[in-house]
Parts: structure tokens; C-alpha cells; sequence
């Protein structure tokens, strides 16, 4: 009873974390015939690259929570995207940009889940200017 066909691997229970900070922590490695529908997997070749890509990636972009006045005076060149919300916007914008033209703002720096967001649908465009 509970042993697979002949010829077929049995399929292994993992468990992964279902964040990207939780699953660097971890270091699983994972199969593809477990992964399910919907999972993000990042690849590396090495161990090592993995933060040193995570890192770059992190601090490429800065994340600037403001009020619509203080938007709308973001250079459009520096702005990835924005995400409105009852208390004003954050707005995703290239770190260098906000360093240099912009420094009385205040800017974190971003989680890989954060940078992700506004990479999908929800994120809108600059009001004047175009997401990159």
C-alpha cells in the first residue's frame, strides 16, 4: 500500500520556506519534481554568489516612502515604480538617482519580496514618467 509504481520515484514532503530570505538561510536544495506550481526558485552556480547577487540587487534600488508632494518631485529617470496607500506612496527608485538628486530623502533599503512587488501588475507607473 503506500509504495510507488514500479518505475516511478517516490515524491519527497519538502518543506520550503516560503520566503527568499528564508530559503538563502536555509540552503535548500530542492529537486524540480518537487517544486510546485507558483514556487520562486533562484539559481546560482556557485554558493558563494549568492549574496554577492542579492546584495547588488538590493542595493541597486532604494525604497522612499513619502507623501504625494514629495513624489511628484522624484525625477521620473529614477523612479522604477509606485505604489500608492492611505498614508502616501513608496515608490521604488534607482538608489544612485535618489542619492544624488535627492538626498533629504529619506530611502531603505529594500527586501528582495519588496523589489519583487513592484515588478508585478500591482505596481503603478510614475504619474510622470514610465516604469522601467
Amino acid at each position: 500500500m503506500g509504495e510507488p509504481a514500479v518505475g516511478k520515484p517516490a515524491r519527497q514532503r519538502v518543506r520550503l520556506s516560503r520566503s527568499t530570505d528564508g530559503q538563502l538561510k536555509e540552503s535548500n536544495r530542492i529537486a524540480r519534481r518537487n517544486l510546485r506550481e507558483g514556487d520562486l526558485v533562484f539559481f546560482t552556480s556557485r554558493a558563494s554568489r549568492k549574496h554577492e547577487e542579492k546584495d547588488a540587487l538590493r542595493d541597486k534600488y532604494s525604497l522612499v516612502r513619502c507623501g504625494e508632494r514629495e513624489l511628484a518631485e522624484i525625477s521620473p529617470d529614477a523612479v522604477v515604480g509606485v505604489r500608492k496607500n492611505a498614508f502616501g506612496a513608496e515608490a521604488l527608485c534607482l538608489s544612485r538617482e535618489i542619492a544624488l538628486r535627492h538626498p533629504r530623502l529619506t530611502a531603505e533599503r529594500p527586501t528582495i519580496e519588496e523589489i519583487m512587488l513592484f515588478f508585478t501588475k500591482d505596481a503603478v507607473d510614475h504619474p510622470t514618467g514610465g516604469r522601467r
